[in-house]
């Protein structure tokens, strides 16, 4: 293309401006700059950094304009609506909760890319009034004194419960005589959607529409809009007659056991959830304030991979990290390498301390295939490893030596725990089409027997569980007890078919009226 003589004039001083602003913008210079701000001791005593057991609370912000009182007015049945960001809110919102043996509760977060998601916002309703709580606003011994207040002892209906319960279990050491109702499980065994959203489920409960304008807000910004606050009021508005119709139908179907005994699991699960939280912090607590013994052995020596910052000794207890090399993708690609597995899982275990100790995804952090890639190469050299792709090393300023530390570590520790691929990652191309053969099986027999018995699919088999159906039937070290489709009155309507299956027995379908069922 040919340019114009005033074009052709310009272009030196555009080339000697862009030539300035490269030499003064160093990308590298500059990421590291941040990440060693964000690093910084100060930086940590401001919050950035958060323990694993802390980081779940609201991170407090600086406000540009302080929480105000906004008068929302009345909901559409008459109920005050009230915003909290002080003690006299707190004080308005217990009132009018006091009195409700039914509490409808729902929660807005902010989440990715975060590791911690981060509570924003608690909405409460009762009879007389409906409120939202601000998380960021309140202190949280506050935030711990109203939920005891308004939920303890009572039942809770709610949609959805694994996120809000998981919120709910920081709050609350001892539920006591406190129930659930999750409006989603409800609607599964009535067969009404397969996890169906909170929106869609009123309006085919109730047929009315939920305002969704505000599901993609931020959360994270205050003040909050008045459209923030009845968007996230709207959520807990209509639940309690939502509850009302489904409880009728589930007994009027009789399927009341079937969803007290789920319920039952739900409290369990949180109070599980309640005491472990509880626990943490306590002796999270204890460890910070003797750091030194957490950190070394008796001869004094570092006995952790992770030995350059003090933030990460706190998540070395965890029972669960020694377990996360098992969930990196492609692991066949290991098998028979005991080395590289040892490699792999403490580069794993560093990587979720990592992104605990930065409140980041994991992925964030590093990516499954770089993993794989380190383990293969089995070398803590630095240079060698600068040549590898995939490694941000612009964001690994102050954790690289404890990434050397943990191949090191799994270097010298290879021979003595001889690590193999777990039997379901590292079957033969014969044994992976026999196993799809048994999952399209017992798929097909679970949606079959969900139909007939009027119950969602997904209602029946949990999301998570899908992956575990097709090992389990091989005997690849899945235990039933992972399983609920085997116990309760899910073995009943399809866990005894399937454990037939499993068995080698026929099982026969009918597919004459169009409909297929099980014979």
């Amino acid at each position: 293309m040919k340019l114009s003589s005033t074009m052709q004039r310009g272009m030196p001083v555009l080339q000697r401006a862009l030539s300035a602003a490269a030499t003064r913008y160093n990308p590298q210079r500059h990421m590291a700059s941040i990440s060693k701000h964000l690093c910084s001791t100060d930086a940590r005593e401001r919050g950035n950094f958060k323990t694993h057991t802390t980081a779940w609370m609201p991170q407090k912000q600086t406000l540009a304009t302080p929480p105000t009182q906004p008068d929302l007015g009345a909901s559409v049945d008459g109920r005050k609506q009230v915003y909290v960001a002080d003690d006299k809110g707190i004080e308005l919102a217990t009132s009018l909760l006091a009195n409700d043996a039914v509490v409808s509760f729902d929660t807005e977060f902010s989440s990715f890319p975060s590791y911690y998601p981060q509570l924003q916002l608690i909405q409460l309703s009762g009879h007389q009034g409906i409120v939202c709580i601000d998380c960021v606003a309140l202190p949280t011994n506050k935030l711990q004194n109203v939920v005891q207040d308004t939920m303890v002892g009572r039942e809770i209906v709610l949609h959805s419960a694994s996120m809000d319960a998981a919120f709910l279990a920081k709050f609350v050491k001892d539920w006591g005589a406190t129930s659930f109702f999750d409006t989603q499980v409800a609607c599964n065994i009535l067969g009404i959607g397969s996890q169906i959203g909170l929106g869609a489920m009123v309006e085919h409960v109730l047929k009315l529409k939920l305002d969704k304008s505000q599901s993609l807000t931020d959360w994270r910004r205050r003040p909050l809009t008045a459209d923030q606050l009845q968007y996230a009021m709207g959520d807990v508005e209509h639940l309690h007659a939502v509850r009302d119709t489904l409880l009728a139908q589930l007994e009027s179907t009789n399927k009341l056991s079937w969803f007290k005994e789920d319920m039952a699991v739900l409290l369990e699960q949180t109070q599980a959830l309640s005491t472990q939280a509880h626990q943490s912090t306590s002796s999270n607590s204890l460890s910070s304030s003797n750091n030194s013994s957490a950190v070394c052995g008796a001869d004094g020596k570092s006995e952790s991979p992770f030995k350059f910052r003090s933030e990460v000794n706190a998540f070395q207890n965890d029972p669960t990290l020694d377990g996360m090399w098992t969930k990196v993708r492609r692991l066949k690609n290991l098998s028979g390498n005991h080395v590289a597995l040892s490699v792999l899982q403490q580069l794993a275990k560093w990587r979720e301390v990592e992104a605990r100790t930065r409140n980041v995804d994991s992925r964030v952090v590093m990516s499954d295939d770089t993993l794989l890639t380190i383990a293969k190469t089995q070398t803590a050299d630095i240079s060698t490893l600068e040549t590898l792709q995939g490694i941000r090393w612009s964001t690994l300023e102050f954790s690289r030596q404890d990434m050397c530390s943990a191949i090191e570590f799994g270097l010298s520790q290879a021979d003595q725990v001889q690590l193999t691929v777990p039997r379901q990652f590292s079957l033969s191309l014969e044994e992976e089409d026999r196993m799809a053969q048994l999952t399209t099986a017992a798929t097909t027999l679970m949606r079959a027997r969900a139909h007939q018995y009027s119950v969602s699919y997904l209602g029946l088999v949990k999301w998570e569980e899908q992956q575990q159906i097709g090992p389990w039937l091989m005997d690849l070290d899945v235990p039933d007890e992972e399983l609920s489709f085997l116990s309760g009155w899910r073995s009943e309507v399809v866990g005894h078919d399937l454990r037939k299956l499993k068995a080698g027995e026929k099982i026969a379908f009918d597919f004459s009226d169009g409909v297929l069922s099980v014979v």
